[in-house]
């Protein structure tokens, strides 16, 4: 495995990206201790906190692509939960959030020739958020000592050794989903309504019940109620 870590870094996954390019057949790693110009889902602006953990990596598709997402949203809660002993609760389809409802962790997924591109970033800590971010949260209200090119190894390894058949992703999504049966906004690219969110379909799919039926969304946001 390649493993390239800096200590600033425009974009992770533009780096792991263009390194799976260069090395088709070895398996990717990228980490930084501060990353310049995150991305993040729908070509949004990942903002970093004062400590935070940016890593991107190659690895294989879920069996049904479309899963892929929500089982590196999986599979992060649960490396956050055993290596920090911190509780975080999911949001569609794969932001991570704390239990207080504040965006501590997002993952982005790319395909780069027949390989997953796997972009998390973490905030780890942040002394002051900006004020129109109302929604970041970090994961520790105080600075921490972590090796960052150590854990994002243990990371990736992590991921790639726990990885889930198909058919138990989204009940294991589920399980940890901020906001099973409450109302949430849905954002589409030319209109927005409220609705109850349901769970996710076969294909990853938010299900939001609206008048009595239910939608099935594949590329909407999901805006929660704060606390």
């Amino acid at each position: 495995m390649i493993h390239v870590h800096k200590t600033e870094c425009e974009s992770t996954q533009d780096l792991a990206v263009k390194l799976s390019k260069e090395y088709e057949q070895d398996d990717i790693l990228v980490s930084c201790e501060m990353q310049l110009s995150g991305e993040g889902q729908r070509g949004k602006e990942w903002f970093s906190a004062d400590q935070s953990l940016a890593v991107s990596f190659s690895t294989w598709a879920s069996d049904i692509f479309a899963l892929s997402s929500l089982e590196m949203a999986v599979l992060t809660r649960q490396f956050i939960e055993e290596t920090f002993n911190v509780q975080t609760k999911l949001k569609w389809p794969n932001d991570i959030f704390t239990k207080d409802r504040k965006k501590c962790a997002g993952i982005l997924i790319q395909s780069s020739n027949d390989k997953l591109i796997v972009g998390i970033g973490v905030n780890l800590f942040q002394k002051e958020r900006p004020s129109h971010l109302n929604q970041l949260g970090s994961l520790f209200s105080e600075q921490q000592n972590i090796d960052n090119e150590k854990i994002s190894r243990k990371l990736r390894d992590y991921i790639t050794n726990n990885r889930m058949p198909s058919n138990i992703i989204a009940q294991q999504w589920e399980r940890h989903c901020l906001h099973l049966n409450q109302e949430v906004k849905v954002v589409e690219t030319d209109c927005s309504y409220r609705g109850t969110f349901k769970g996710v379909g076969e294909q990853g799919q938010a299900l939001v019940e609206l008048d009595g039926k239910t939608v099935e969304l594949f590329s909407a946001s999901l805006i929660i109620d704060p606390l």
